[in-house]
Formats: structure tokens, C-alpha cells, sequence
């Protein structure tokens, strides 16, 4: 596989004094949208250097362990080569985040290696970026967006609210047990030990400086351009599973379950631990995970395919279940990783950059703990 950039995300809270002041916003509310001619309807809005962008938001709330994607559609904007290092950065403006009654600031300071390939001429595609606003703790958030000069270009309050919601959660690669059993496979494919975590939320990574590229004169856009208006804007987190991603159990063991993931695209293969997330039900009820620092060790070799066969080692107690229960699973595959529900989070991800930044959801499946 062909990895053209590597980008590193931390996302960190500081105190007033230290922090960039954001932009007090005259400018327009940000709308909800959920298509891109809801996107393409919009008045443009002038940015610096003869850019113009459209704004948007998924939703005006979410509920705690949530999120929500603020979307930037921007004309004129050329992708650089490499982008400098700058906070908070959404395609061609900056987006502040601040929860009302705080003095504490959360941005996202981005650093890109490479955002694209030289050779490349991506003049006559268009660019969707894409932000997301995790709901850290509830109660009311502004969102304001300004260009890189501090113009101020919109703004909006969103709602963390305390509704019932099932957290997503990652699980582990037992690395260890996959070297002592490299040989085994399930239908001529290689099989992966996972185990699930006890705690810990999650949800998928986006980073603000890679674009969904549409496109119709070349390989570089994931979507075409003649279907702009009429497809849907990507969800923070799919509603409904993926039919061309299919998980199923095809072996229950003593020590748990083989699943089996199949896809009707490539996706990674390599480290499950990283592109997968995690949701468990016991008895049917939603199994609620506490919050916790998640620590990841780095990436190794990367690996693509469209069949992937994990060995879950499963342990019941980790998730409140005992023998006998009745134990549901359905996994959000991240393309780009994910990210720590949390305001101090160092993540390591790893891109493509003519790749979509896809979450695909699975169904769900069910499983008798022994």
C-alpha cells in the first residue's frame, strides 16, 4: 500500500492565559445541513486570499461521549504541499471551541509531514473538510469560525445533552498470543487475537486538513462531482450498518468467539485494535464504559485486504456479564483511527491522502458467554 502522508493530532485544554484569544463572531449562524446541496445552497462566504468558503453543522446538539462534524466547503482553496504547523485548522480557516462558563479553551494543534503528492494536479477538484466537536460534558458549547487573519466568519452553540447513548470503545491486539500462533488462519486468511476493554470511549478520527476530494477528470476524488447534490454529508458516526460490511460469527471456542469481517472495498487489516471501534450489549442492555486515559503503543506495518478473521478472547467480567449471558457485539470501522473522548489526547494516525476518510458501521451480532 502506498501511504503519501502522516499526521499527528493532539488535542489539549489550557487555561485562559495561555490560551489564543477566539474571535468574537459577528458573523453568521452556522446552519445544520445534511447533503451537499444543503452545502451548495448556502450564501459563500469571503475569506482571505480570494477564497470563499460554504459552512455547516451535522446537528445543533449531541449527547455526552458524542459528537458532531462542522463541515467547510471552500472554492478557490489550493491544497498546499505540506501544511505549516497551526492550530485548530479546518481546510482555509481555524474553528475555536469553548464551553460556556469555562475559562478553559479546547483547540487542536495539527502538524502534516505531507498532505499530498507532488506530482499531482488537483486544481479542478473540489475539497470537503470536515471538523469534529466531541461532547465532552454537557451543557452548552461556541463554535466559532475565522479566517487565518482572525475575520471572524461564523459561529454556533451546541448542546452536550445527557441522553442515553451507547458509547463506542476500542479493544486490544493481543500481539503477543498473534506471534506465538502466526500460522493459524480461517479459510486461508491469517487470524488476529483481539480482547475487549473494560473502559474507555472513543470515536472516529478526522483531522481538519484532509479533504474528501470529489472529482470527474482524474483517480484522486473518492466521490464524483455529478453526484455532489445529491449525496448525503459524512456523519461523525453512521446511523444505519454498511451493507457491503459484514460482520458474523464463524466459530464459538471456549475462550470465545472467531469473528469474520467481511468488506466489499479494501480496508486495514493490520491492526484491528486501531480501525475498529467497539459497542457490547449483555442481555440485550447497553453495556456503559467509564472514561479513561487510552494509551496505544505505535503502528507497525500496514496491511489492506477485504477479509479479516479475529480470535476475541473473550473476558465476560470486563463488560459486567457473566456464563450464560447473552453477549451482542457491533464494531465502526475507522479508516483514519480514532481518537480518545477526552481533552488531553496525544493520537498518532495514519493517511492516504487520495483515500475517503470512511466510518462504516457493521451489523450486530450475538454470542453465549461461557
Amino acid at each position: 500500500m502506498k501511504c503519501t502522508a502522516a499526521l499527528f493530532l493532539i488535542l489539549f485544554a489550557i487555561d485562559a492565559a495561555g490560551a489564543q484569544t477566539a474571535p468574537q463572531s459577528s458573523a453568521a449562524e452556522i446552519p445544520v445541513v445534511s447533503t451537499y446541496a444543503d452545502l451548495l445552497k448556502l450564501p459563500p462566504i469571503k475569506v482571505d486570499g480570494g477564497i470563499t468558503i460554504r459552512l455547516g453543522i451535522e446537528a445543533r446538539e449531541c449527547p455526552q461521549w458524542g459528537g458532531l462534524l462542522l463541515y467547510c466547503l471552500p472554492e478557490g482553496f489550493e491544497l498546499p504541499l505540506s501544511w505549516e504547523d497551526g492550530e485548530n485548522r479546518c481546510g482555509p480557516v481555524q474553528v475555536f471551541i469553548q464551553k460556556e462558563g469555562d475559562n478553559a479553551q479546547v483547540r487542536a494543534r495539527s502538524k502534516s509531514e505531507s498532505s499530498r503528492q507532488e506530482n499531482a494536479d488537483y486544481k479542478h477538484c473540489k475539497f470537503l473538510f470536515v471538523k469534529p466537536f466531541m461532547g465532552l460534558s454537557t451543557g452548552t458549547w461556541h463554535i466559532s469560525v475565522s479566517s487565518l487573519s482572525g475575520v471572524p466568519l461564523g459561529h454556533l452553540s451546541a448542546a452536550v445533552t445527557g441522553k442515553e447513548f451507547h458509547p463506542w470503545m476500542p479493544w486490544n491486539w493481543d500481539w503477543e498470543r498473534a506471534k506465538m500462533q502466526q500460522s493459524t488462519e480461517v479459510k486461508n486468511t491469517p487470524m488476529t487475537f483481539v480482547t475487549q476493554c473494560s473502559s474507555g470511549i472513543a470515536l472516529p478520527y478526522w483531522d481538519g486538513m484532509q479533504p474528501i476530494v470529489f472529482d470527474d477528470k482524474s483517480l484522486y476524488g473518492q466521490l464524483k462531482l455529478k453526484h455532489l447534490e445529491t449525496d448525503k454529508l459524512p456523519a461523525l458516526v453512521p446511523q444505519e450498518p454498511d451493507t457491503g460490511l459484514k460482520l458474523s460469527i464463524v466459530k464459538e471456542t471456549t475462550d470465545g468467539p472467531i469473528l469474520e469481517v467481511i468488506s466489499d472495498s479494501d480496508i486495514f487489516i493490520s491492526r484491528p485494535d486501531h480501525h475498529f471501534l467497539t459497542r457490547w450489549w449483555v442481555n440485550g442492555e447497553s453495556f456503559i464504559p467509564q472514561q479513561k486515559s487510552v494509551l496505544r503503543e505505535g503502528y507497525g506495518k500496514v496491511n489492506t485486504g477485504r477479509e479479516q478473521h479475529l480470535r476475541l478472547l473473550f473476558d465476560a467480567a470486563k463488560i459486567g456479564a457473566k456464563t450464560g449471558d447473552r453477549i451482542g457485539l457491533q464494531l465502526l470501522y475507522c479508516r483514519n483511527e480514532w481518537s480518545s473522548v477526552d481533552e488531553i489526547k496525544d493520537v498518532k494516525a495514519l493517511f492516504e491522502f487520495d483515500r475517503a476518510a470512511q466510518v462504516r458501521l457493521t451489523n450486530r451480532v450475538e454470542f453465549v458467554a461461557r
